[in-house]
């Protein structure tokens, strides 16, 4: 634990130890959700000015913006590959094997034994009245 949050005491029984812990998690909890709300909002800023900047660097046939001492704003291509999607995978599967009825047997049986992992996770709820 931090050293501005109370700590397990000897002196405290272990009920009491829990109900300090549960006041930091939500105390915390409370903090993170404010800092993802104040990230989420520069987020949208920041792609809405991307945006504009990669329109205008490429109407003007521009690849690179020189900033001075702050360096430069350059214009690179990112290959991003997509999700395999089961329509995807039985249609790769048909080309491949050559068998409609196969391909779509084969991305089943991958489908139905994909491997699941379940982990524990603390989940805070708000009170519905």
């Amino acid at each position: 634990m931090e050293d501005d949050n109370e700590s397990v005491t000897d002196g405290n029984s272990v009920h009491e130890d829990f109900k300090i812990g549960v006041k930091n998690y939500i105390a915390l909890s409370d903090e993170l959700d404010e800092i993802q709300r104040n990230i989420k909002e520069k987020k949208k800023k920041l792609k809405s000015l991307t945006e504009f900047i990669l329109g205008y660097m490429q109407e003007e046939n521009k690849e690179v913006c020189n900033l001075g001492d702050s360096g430069a704003l350059v214009v690179k291509q990112s290959k991003i590959k997509k999700t395999l999607n089961k329509e995807y995978l039985t249609e790769l599967s048909a080309k491949y094997l050559k068998n409609d009825v196969q391909a779509k047997e084969y991305t089943d049986f991958i489908f139905e034994n994909q491997q699941i992992n379940f982990t524990p996770k603390l989940h805070r709820s708000k009170l519905v009245d």
